[in-house]
């Protein structure tokens, strides 16, 4: 029999001599609190097969069912009352709740509604056995749902099985629940209409006679593989081993697998279907989860979708917890749940108060009345395993973004939000922006690779019908008032959504002349293009409290349409101020005359307004009126049209108000129109575009609330360099007032430069910690509190120099003591005296040398101790290029530089290219082993033609990669990727060590134009990695190749002794040290190495990368001058959380692997790898 086991906490001794029968019973029952309290967090045992029939078992046992019922009455209370008011409804109000006695009625409508509330009124009655009435009823609702000869809805017979799903869950689970109480005659009825339904949805999925049997994470799959799983495990208990109703069970289990396997690609945990759909799917994700780690031992707590699934609900909702953010086919919040998603994914995947405290507040926060209110057919359908699931000892705690601002990207989905899970309040506001591919970025990029095609048949195996088409569409709440938002669900026209349509066009099937982005035109999109439509946002970023998003949409509409470039950049510059700007670029040849744009309310009607000559719309609210107006460069202001439209979605009809704005597309080619935004607090004076000399930059004046603000907005087209120049970043966009400039993406924590003099040559504990913490782009946010601007100041911590004060004042005392002793000869002894002189002499040498260590950094000293001792030419470097770079990327073998190309792999500024797979022009060398020999910059040594051919990299590109040699498939690749980009910079990856301590003899080729970034692995990892023993017999001889590259005595022999760094000399001399000595020595000897000689370098720490991919990947190409965009991101993020990520010798790595090593090494070396590396480590933040 299955075991549901119950964890508890220890309790203080009672003094029973002295505490009361009274004082006793509150401590007695908080005792059995602890022992029940952690019900549904612990670990759960198998089913084994009993041989007499017990129920319940599918959520929890018959041992259970009293400590439920304690916990109904103590922690569980807030949703137990839910229960009563679900038992309350079945009994006072029977014949509403009832499904009809007719089963015409019955299946009349959509009904889903009783499988949904008989989980609820099943729980109610578990919890409350006392209410025989309810139990009396639910077996008539039971008698009534068998008495149906099919459980489908007349107008979707033998179509959608989805309310058969629904009802079979239900009823499943209430029979489970109540199997006690029910009479044998009934319990024969109910098991042979459990066995009918469950056969009808497994024949549906064998014989794949539906689009949720091959479409494994469309909405529909999770909803009836749960019913089917439900019924099966059901039936295994009543019916031989090995019979029907165990291969039904293992198909579902099956499909439930292979979805989730496709999930674990979604990396930012995100449901292309929206919040609501999202919710509807995630609702059979999470019980299946429980299910299976309860019933078959599969854990998924570490699936990466689910480990990022908390912001899906977070990130996306608006300021008071009523609204959602209304992307794709959505209602106004969520269809089911989500309390019970939020407790299940705190109990059993965070464990960190982030759902609970979520779920509080949206419990709390419930609205009652419609439209807001839950539908009654989903409003309890999930409260029986949000009771279940809910562990009360994880205290709430507030959430905090992972970016630790306001600002958070979902990557995969294409979707910014700003703003999130907030109360409603003043000032509180939200911004979203929507532009990705369909699908989301992985699903589409393994249906354009045909990937996976085992079990994927491309899009086949999947459905995106319930998306938009809505690539560069918005949300906007200011103050949390619901101002610009989405049409919700609706037919797929592109005009539901904000965003723009063109004229003319006579190839669309609606809507003719005007047509919108692919896939519009029906109640479901058509999503089966490949490549798949898409947009891109280019850029989420902020400066201070304002927030830059831009979005790139050109590639959701037709390539007929000849649109080169569809822009749309938004500035949230206050609270109640938001700047959107829409830009098109054509085509030459584009026929494109007239564009128009959209902006709806689902709720409130818009009014007309007019300011400063401008037309507008305004919506009014208690607080004062929200506008905005809309203007183009010479002041023109087009009129706009306020309409509104009655949509069909779902079953009922919804109103969409909207303002339309057409306008004319300028015959240059480049139409710009800017949009204003204000709330009742904001007072504009003046708003206009200003004359700019570069097509490519766009120039807007305000001034409102007495401040003026220049706004200047680059193309999203526009080259890295102009970029560069124009902002001294490569950001897109930036605000002047009269007092600050805000540049969108430039870090104003890191300084500007840095001093190399405090690398003293040749002594690597003079790498200043503070300065370490500076180059490493680090994501621990406590870590990057403690870098100075100033990074020549000392790291003597207060307390050191406190010690050192109190050492200086005793050993003065002690010499004054000596000569105190010295000049008292009748009271000591000639020898005595001798040896007070020695110690004096001795104690005046060593106060010296106090002084010296106390003051070595005094204000006074510090600038001709930096440049007397200091003999680094040209010491000042800045840490971010004033113009593009061409950039290296070094590292040891192993340490993960690999993954940067997952950075730059969809970067239209940079071009990767894999050292590996091409070949350099050297002579002699062997550029894949390890080699740690300086190169001459000068001389006959020098490797003239190598240096030119570095040197050609920067000076002449298009020469580079015409000559260079390796794969010709792969360089095809590259040349035809560069002509494809707008004039990126080369990003070459050197990974195998040998050029580690070269990089001063490759900036010497192009000083000016050349950044290096050099990864570094944590040395017990890195070690680990070289010599663990549980590899395969394929990545052993991968392993054992790396290591003899490195350790090869060779590696050590340079043409001159001289030309060997000091740091590796000890290697080369003594070599009796075990494999995992050696290597540490090499780690910490050629880090220092190229810290010590490398020059416009960043440093990136493997576990960064792998831990917080996002920050890392932001914080990378900060550095480098430019931001990132989210494809960007999202390569990255995929790369390293999905888990099917390796490289080299290595299986999948993620982000627990670099733990591996605390629990594999032995002791002893890890104690001899910290004893080696121990100083380089705590500079680099390892220790």
């Amino acid at each position: 029999m299955t075991t549901f086991t119950f964890g508890f906490n220890s309790h203080p001794k009672i003094n029973r001599k002295t505490v009361g029968f009274n004082k006793l019973l509150p401590i007695v029952v908080a005792v059995l609190l602890c022992i029940c309290t952690a019900t549904a967090s612990k670990p759960l045992q198998s089913n084994d097969r009993d041989t007499q029939i017990s129920h319940p078992l599918l959520f929890f046992n018959k041992e259970d069912v009293p400590k439920l019922r304690l916990k109904a009455k103590t922690t569980h209370v807030k949703i137990a009352r839910i229960l009563q008011d679900a038992g309350k409804a079945l009994t006072g109000d029977s014949i509403h709740v009832l499904p009809p006695e007719s089963a015409e009625k019955f299946a009349s409508a959509w009904n889903e509604i009783y499988g949904n509330n008989l989980c609820a009124f099943a729980m109610y009655c578990v919890l409350y056995p006392e209410d025989t009435k309810a139990l009396e009823l639910i077996k008539v609702f039971m008698d009534r749902m068998v008495s149906y000869p099919d459980w489908y809805v007349a107008a979707s017979r033998g179509v959608d099985e989805v309310p058969i799903g629904h009802h079979l869950a239900g009823f499943a689970t209430a029979f489970d629940f109540l199997y006690d109480q029910l009479e044998p005659k009934r319990i024969e009825k109910y098991l042979t209409k459990i066995r009918e339904i469950t056969r009808q949805l497994y024949t549906v999925v064998y014989k794949v006679r539906s689009g949720w049997a091959k479409q494994l994470i469309h909405n529909h799959a999770p909803t009836n593989n749960l019913a089917l799983l439900l019924g099966a495990m059901i039936l295994e208990k009543h019916e031989a081993p090995n019979g029907p109703a165990s291969q039904w069970r293992a198909l579902a289990v099956d499909h439930f697998e292979k979805g989730l396997f496709l999930l674990s690609f979604v990396a930012d945990g995100s449901s292309d279907e929206g919040v609501a759909y999202g919710s509807y799917s995630s609702r059979g994700w999470t019980q299946y989860a429980f299910l299976a780690k309860r019933h078959f031992q599969k854990d998924h707590s570490q699936n990466p979708w689910f480990l990022q699934h908390f912001w899906f609900f977070y990130a996306t909702i608006l300021p008071g917890y009523q609204r959602t953010v209304g992307i794709a086919d959505s209602n106004y919040n969520w269809f089911y749940g989500p309390e019970s998603q939020l407790v299940f994914l705190d109990s059993f995947v965070m464990r960190n108060g982030y759902g609970n405290w979520l779920a509080d507040k949206i419990r709390q926060s419930k609205p009652k009345n419609p439209p807001l209110a839950r539908a009654p057919s989903q409003k309890w359908s999930t409260v029986h395993t949000e009771f279940i699931f809910y562990d009360s000892t994880i205290a709430p705690v507030h959430p905090r973004l992972p970016s630790g601002t306001k600002l958070h990207v979902f990557h995969d989905w294409g979707v910014a939000t700003y703003g999130s899970g907030q109360a409603h309040s003043p000032g509180n506001t939200f911004l979203s922006l929507k532009s990705g591919a369909i699908h989301g970025e992985a699903i589409s990029h393994i249906v354009e690779n045909n990937l996976l095609s085992s079990f994927v048949k491309q899009w086949k195996t999947f459905n995106a019908g319930h998306e938009h088409p809505d690539q560069n569409s918005f949300v906007f709440a200011p103050n949390g008032r619901f101002f610009i938002t989405e049409a919700l669900y609706s037919v797929k026209m592109t005009y539901l959504n904000n965003v723009l349509t063109f004229w003319p066009d006579q190839t669309s099937k609606c809507n003719t002349p005007w047509v919108g982005q692919a896939g519009e035109c029906s109640r479901w999109l058509n999503y089966q293009a490949i490549p798949a439509p898409r947009g891109h946002i280019v850029t989420a970023t902020q400066s201070g409290e304002m927030v830059h998003l831009a979005g790139e949409s050109a590639n959701a509409y037709s390539p007929h349409l000849g649109l080169k470039s569809v822009q749309r950049n938004m500035i949230l510059m206050h609270p109640e101020v938001l700047l959107l700007v829409d830009s098109v670029y054509l085509q030459p040849t584009s026929k494109m005359t007239r564009v128009a744009t959209y902006f709806h309310n689902i709720l409130n009607s818009f009014h007309q307004y007019t300011h400063l000559g401008f037309n507008g719309a305004q919506m009014v609210f208690p607080e004062g009126p929200y506008t905005f107006f809309w203007f183009q460069p010479g002041g023109f202001s087009p009129p706009g049209s306020l309409q509104k439209e009655k949509i069909a979605c779902e079953s009922k009809f919804r109103t969409t108000h909207f303002v339309n704005v057409t306008y004319d597309l300028h015959p240059s080619g480049v139409t710009h129109i800017a949009y204003l935004f204000t709330g009742p607090k904001i007072k504009v004076q003046e708003a206009s575009f200003v004359m700019s000399q570069v097509d490519d930059f766009t120039h807007i004046g305000l001034r409102f609330n007495n401040v003026n603000y220049d706004v200047t907005i680059a193309s999203l087209t526009m080259d890295l360099e102009k970029r560069m120049v124009a902002f001294g970043f490569g950001a897109f966009a930036s605000v002047k007032t009269e007092s600050k400039n805000y540049v969108f993406g430039q870090s104003h924590d890191t300084p500007v430069t840095w001093d190399r003099c405090d690398v003293i040559n040749n002594d690597v504990t003079g790498l200043s910690t503070n300065l370490v913490k500076t180059l490493v782009s680090t994501n621990d946010q406590e870590t990057n509190a403690l870098v100075l601007a100033k990074h020549n100041q000392s790291d003597s911590s207060f307390f050191g120099n406190l010690v050192m004060s109190f050492l200086f004042a005793m050993l003065a005392m002690l010499i004054f003591a000596g000569l105190f002793f010295i000049r008292r000869r009748q009271y000591v002894s000639s020898r005595t005296r001798r040896l007070c002189r020695v110690g004096c002499v001795l104690g005046i040498i060593f106060l010296i040398y106090f002084y010296k260590i106390m003051c070595v950094n005094c204000p006074f000293n510090e600038s001709e101790r930096s440049y007397m001792q200091c003999s680094i030419p040209n010491p000042i470097e800045t840490l971010v290029p004033e113009v593009p770079a061409t950039v290296f990327v070094a590292s040891l073998p192993g340490s993960g530089g690999e993954l940067l190309q997952h950075i730059f792999a969809n970067s239209s500024e940079f071009l990767y290219i894999r050292g590996r797979d091409i070949t350099m022009p050297l002579v002699n060398y062997d550029v894949a082993k390890y080699n740690p020999c300086y190169w001459p910059t000068t001389g006959k040594e020098a490797h003239p033609r190598t240096a030119a051919w570095f040197s050609m990299i920067s000076e002449e590109p298009e020469l580079f990669l015409e000559n260079l040699k390796g794969d010709k498939k792969y360089l095809n690749t590259l040349k035809k990727s560069y002509a494809e980009l707008n004039l990126p910079k080369f990003v070459i990856s050197l990974l195998s060590g040998f050029w580690n301590s070269k990089l001063s003899w490759i900036l010497k080729q192009a000083p000016d134009q050349t950044r290096f970034i050099l990864v570094v692995r944590d040395p017990r990892d890195w070690v680990y990695s070289l010599t663990r023993e549980d590899l395969n017999v394929d990545n052993q001889l991968l392993q054992y190749q790396t290591v003899h590259r490195i350790l090869t005595p060779e590696a050590f022999k340079c043409l001159r002794p001289s030309w060997l760094p000091w740091e590796f000399r000890d290697i080369s001399e003594h070599n009796q040290a075990s494999t995992v000595e050696q290597l540490a020595k090499v780690w910490v000897a050629d880090v220092a190495a190229m810290l010590r000689t490398g020059r416009s370098f960043q440093i990136v720490r493997y576990e960064d990368l792998l831990q917080q991919p996002e920050q890392a990947a932001n914080k990378i190409m900060a550095r480098l001058g430019t931001t990132i965009t989210l494809p960007q991101i999202n390569k990255l993020a995929r790369a390293v959380r999905s888990r099917h990520l390796s490289f080299g010798h290595e299986p999948a790595v993620h982000h627990h692997t670099v733990d591996q090593w605390r629990d594999k090494m032995s002791f002893n070396d890890v104690r001899a790898i910290e004893k080696i590396c121990g100083d380089m480590m705590e500079k680099l933040m390892y220790i």
